[in-house]
């Protein structure tokens, strides 16, 4: 992706720096319970250019693959509906063309998920739509991944309460470092709890910032603090349905590891249009040959969070040992 630059930023605002799931940028419109970028390395520089852009599909050859995405020869076209939409180029980065009156917590969201989580597949880094933790004892992050409202970030929130970093909620960027070790990047510090989530955490509505339309809140305070910089990624943890009593951890074989892997990517359905089947398959392939994938079988209820989070934690100290 190009490097950062200030080019197309409107009505004289002053840029803010963002370093989110590895993507470094800045935009002349402040994202609000997005940190500040603290600097350091990253795995990805984009141009923000705020301008006009032509009603999708905006290139030719662009292909609708649903959910207001449309996808090109290294370029995927996202809808937001009413309030506008975005272009993310691998050659010019991203375009952003949205109601100047959209809700300053909507355009994070936005940002933060949906144009992130394109720039990361157009440099071959697919995320997983994960909520991610660090050990507070080991400094190893985990990534609990489940379908859309299974509860993932529930259960993350409840391991912050008990002293874990959380690193990131729903979009995890996955690297490896120099020394091959897979890395897990910080996204946005807060969380998107429903109200019934909430409560079984202990968080009060005080803690949270709702805005009409969403069926989630945000929750920026809570336990402990915000990861700052990445942590190696050391466990890959599914959440999967069940009727036990108690919730039970198994350890996935390879294949189906890899299928977990495949499964909860972020966006995945941008993978084969973008003609990143062979990538992505080698990618998962080269993350398991450092982190282990386990499948938590619950029942899902709310009664049984502090039994997963003790799951979790046991699983932790054994890979801690």
């Amino acid at each position: 992706m190009p490097l950062l630059t200030d080019q197309g930023q409107t009505q004289g605002n002053r840029l803010h720096p963002y370093l989110v799931s590895g993507v470094r940028f800045a935009l002349g419109h402040p994202l609000p319970l997005v940190a500040a970028d603290p600097g350091g390395p990253a795995l990805a520089q984009v141009a923000v250019t705020v301008a006009p852009l032509a009603p999708p599909p905006v290139a030719e050859a662009a292909v609708s693959i649903g959910m207001g995405m449309w996808v090109g020869p290294n370029r995927v076209l996202f809808s937001f509906g009413a309030h506008g939409r975005a272009l993310v180029d691998r050659v010019s980065g991203v375009t952003l063309d949205f109601d100047p009156a959209l809700d300053p917590h909507l355009l994070a969201q936005y940002f933060c998920g949906t144009l992130i989580s394109a720039v990361l597949h157009l440099c071959r880094l697919p995320p997983l739509h994960a909520s991610c933790l660090v050990h507070p004892a080991t400094g190893g992050a985990i990534a609990l991944v489940a379908r859309r409202g299974d509860g993932k970030s529930t259960l993350a929130a409840m391991l912050r309460e008990r002293g874990w970093r959380p690193l990131a909620d729903d979009v995890t960027a996955v690297a490896p470092a120099a020394n091959g070790v897979p890395q897990a990047w910080p996204g946005p510090p807060r969380f998107r709890l429903s109200p019934d989530s909430m409560a079984a955490v202990g968080l009060t509505d005080g803690t949270a910032v709702g805005f009409p339309g969403a069926a989630k809140n945000l929750v920026e305070k809570g336990g402990a603090p915000w990861q700052v910089g990445p942590a190696p990624l050391v466990a890959v943890i599914e959440l999967a349905d069940g009727t036990e009593e108690r919730p039970l951890v198994r350890p996935c074989a390879p294949h189906v590891a890899a299928t977990v892997l495949g499964a909860h990517t972020f966006r995945r359905r941008l993978i084969a249009p973008l003609g990143l089947v062979a990538d992505h398959a080698a990618r998962c392939l080269g993350l398991l040959s450092h982190v282990s994938v386990f499948r938590l079988v619950r029942r899902r209820d709310l009664g049984q969070l502090g039994g997963l989070a003790d799951a979790v934690e046991e699983l932790a100290d054994r890979l801690g040992r």
